[in-house]
């Protein structure tokens, strides 16, 4: 089961605003921990189901062509390859591309100060 902290690692942000919310995240307050938890697992969320139909039109092409089966395992077998997808593409490298509101949202929170 992966962790807030390790879908952090995944998510297509800045590396060094990975690195900070990193950083601070075991020293945020329950509610910065909260706010924060939501937006990455909301923002990752919606990244693994596009990549998941992404990746279920790409199987249903290859039945077609008889090159994959679909039985009872099918729909596993796709959720599998698109976390590992993920993981491979946006922990690997260094990625410019992240959702600038997610990225704000996360820098606000991450900028309150601890009442």
């Amino acid at each position: 089961m992966k962790t807030t902290q390790d879908i952090i690692k995944i998510v297509p942000l800045n590396k060094d605003f990975k690195d900070e919310l990193l950083s601070k995240f075991d020293t945020l307050t329950p509610d910065q921990k909260y706010g924060i938890e939501r937006l990455i697992w909301n923002y990752y969320d919606a990244l693994y189901e596009a990549k998941v139909q992404e990746n279920m039109q790409l199987a249903f092409d290859r039945a077609k062509k008889n090159e994959e089966k679909l039985d009872d395992t099918f729909y596993e077998r796709i959720r599998k390859l698109t976390e590992q997808e993920l993981t491979e593409e946006y922990s690997k490298t260094e990625t410019t591309v992240e959702l600038l509101d997610t990225r704000e949202a996360l820098q606000k929170i991450l900028n309150q100060t601890k009442n």
